[in-house]
């Protein structure tokens, strides 16, 4: 799924895909992203949890919960290319 900031409707949504896109940056940049990961997720933190307090992700418009599915979906991704968090306890 591809990214739709034009279908957000709350001002969470665009803190969470801008935070999400300078994370995404950064670890793209990076020489050593594995060594980046940590800090870049931690610092998504907040801003993950504002979004599920105050977000329902299945929103009764479509193009609404699709967006708002590929921001979660592109978030969740973040660290794939790097390191396999399903491994660690508890994810």
């Amino acid at each position: 799924m591809s990214l739709n900031a034009s279908a957000y409707a709350e001002p969470v949504e665009h803190e969470l895909h801008q935070a999400y896109s300078a994370a995404a940056a950064a670890l793209q940049a990076a020489n050593e992203p594995a060594d980046l990961l940590a800090t870049q997720l931690q610092a998504l933190q907040t801003t993950i949890n504002d979004y599920f307090e105050k977000v329902l992700v299945n929103a009764e418009d479509a193009s609404l919960r699709a967006a708002r599915l590929a921001l979660v979906q592109h978030v969740a991704a973040l660290p794939a290319p790097i390191a396999d968090l399903s491994k660690l306890q508890g994810f």
